[in-house]
């Protein structure tokens, strides 16, 4: 059986909207993220595991769907996904994930803006729901400008509560 986590955060283009999305890509996004080493790499409990940021102009939400392999307790795979959100709302992310999120964001932001379609689809999401398609060239300046508290902070606000929903 598979199951999804997932918990309402603020709305897009918001501090703690950049400090949650950057904690998502520590959890779930790539082979090196905490969840993927822990649990596909190294107790090899579950298939996949992946998540989301699921932006809106509105409460957005944050999500993480697990595939676990046959016979293993879901349960104790799901203990593990909180304590690792403990982990991050508690001691926040480490000087070298905070560098590795960074690196990526350039990384990405460079390679998005070479593509003609990427830019055409970003400046139209920026003109159409936050009626400014500068953001362009200063969203990256947001998501740079969060700090390791700042994602701790947020995770523990807002990804470390019972006030999840679980299917």
């Amino acid at each position: 059986p598979a199951f999804v986590l997932g918990w309402k955060i603020p709305e897009r283009r918001t501090p703690d909207f950049y400090a949650l999305s950057l904690a998502g890509s520590l959890l779930f996004e790539g082979d090196s993220t905490r969840l993927y080493q822990k649990l596909v790499k190294g107790d090899e409990s579950v298939v996949s595991i992946e998540g989301g940021v699921d932006e809106r102009r509105g409460p957005s939400a944050l999500y993480i769907f697990a595939l676990p392999k046959p016979g293993e307790d879901v349960n104790k795979i799901r203990d593990q996904i909180f304590h690792e959100i403990k982990t991050i709302a508690t001691d926040g992310p480490t000087d070298a994930e905070m560098e590795k999120l960074r690196n990526s964001l350039c990384n990405d932001t460079v390679r998005g803006r070479q593509s003609t379609m990427y830019r055409a689809q970003r400046l139209a999401e920026f003109a159409l729901y936050d009626s400014d398609p500068h953001l362009l060239d200063s969203e990256l300046d947001h998501y740079l400008a969060v700090t390791a508290d700042d994602i701790k902070n947020a995770a523990a606000r807002y990804i470390n509560v019972d006030n999840r929903v679980v299917l």
